[in-house]
């Protein structure tokens, strides 16, 4: 999945071992809104995983604890679940946080909440399965 611009606004935290949060404003003047449902204009869910991906490179950037250490490593979608649409107007919370190594050997995740800032509604949640970089044509694998 391909990073676009300006995929989140501020970092508003971040803490080591533990996670990271961001915001991402969602202007009514967003071109994006002309051609997705013009009737209800509704922020694409690619969109906003864009955004989540992009809080996720920002903490896998800085993170040097445990299995994280690896020199360049990333985040792919495992699985999402969409709650709410996100509307014009709206400020969402993306949270990010390690899980507890999982017991089945797949490696490394991190889950994810994205909400509204103001009201706490949840728009989406999942998790996102850290591997390494494709660095010199070399296959990517699970840490």
């Amino acid at each position: 999945m391909m990073i676009r611009d300006y995929p989140i606004d501020r970092e508003l935290s971040y803490e080591a071992g533990h996670g990271c949060t961001a915001l991402k404003f969602l202007p009514y003047n967003e071109p994006i809104f002309e051609e997705h449902f013009p009737e209800r204009s509704v922020y694409p869910g690619s969109m906003i995983m864009n955004s989540v991906l992009a809080a996720a490179d920002a903490y896998l950037s800085r993170a040097k604890t445990g299995v994280l250490e690896a020199e360049s490593c990333c985040a792919v979608p495992a699985w999402v679940k969409y709650r709410k649409a996100a509307e014009p107007g709206e400020l969402l919370r993306i949270e990010v946080t390690e899980a507890k190594p999982a017991s089945t050997g797949e490696g490394e995740s991190l889950t994810f909440r994205v909400d509204e800032f103001f009201g706490g509604a949840l728009l989406c949640h999942g998790t996102l399965q850290v591997s390494k970089r494709l660095v010199e044509g070399k296959d990517v694998s699970v840490l």
